[in-house]
């Protein structure tokens, strides 16, 4: 399977279980941002690699900020959904892009990428992202059940299950 569809798909599952309220309820342990907001983030990011595929440029700093992906679980859900179907229909993911990033009204930098390196980027963003959602569900909503492997790194995942198995193989 496509990993951004696995994460996304890991998204969606995760914040299906939260009631609406839940979903955008401003959280002490995010400062007042809710899970809606970190959602958001994620969403439009994958949202601006996407909407470069016509420009071939890609600016994260330049994205919509859509309030009611933050305010709204089933309208993020659907976004959702039509990321991965737009994913899911690339079949040239080596085409080039330029990345464009602001830091500053003096420093602007563009570079040269390509769609697989800026999905990889977004991946390991969006886990990191799915670890602060965890906090907050497990810091206010410790009823929700945590998605397994929500917001761990696959590398974390590999290296524990290989210490696992190393593990095991130790005699007694």
């Amino acid at each position: 399977m496509n990993i951004s569809l696995e994460v996304l798909s890991q998204l969606s599952a995760q914040i299906a279980q939260l009631q609406p309220e839940q979903y955008a309820q401003k959280l002490e342990v995010f400062n007042g941002s809710s899970i809606g907001g970190h959602t958001r983030h994620v969403i439009e990011f994958f949202e601006c690699l996407l909407n470069a595929l016509e420009t071939r440029q890609v600016n994260y700093d330049a994205r919509q900020r859509d309030i009611m992906v933050e305010q709204n679980r089933d309208y993020a859900l659907s976004i959702i959904e039509r990321c991965k179907q737009k994913i899911g229909s690339i079949e040239d993911k080596t085409m080039r892009f330029t990345l464009e990033a602001e830091f500053g009204a003096d420093h602007t930098f563009s570079t040269p990428t390509s769609f697989e390196r800026e999905e990889i980027y977004l991946i390991e963003h969006s886990i990191h992202h799915f670890a602060l959602i965890k906090i907050g569900i497990q810091a206010h909503f410790p009823e929700v059940d945590i998605v397994p492997g929500f917001g761990i790194a696959y590398s974390t995942i590999a290296h524990q299950a290989k210490k696992a198995k190393n593990t095991e193989q130790i005699p007694s």
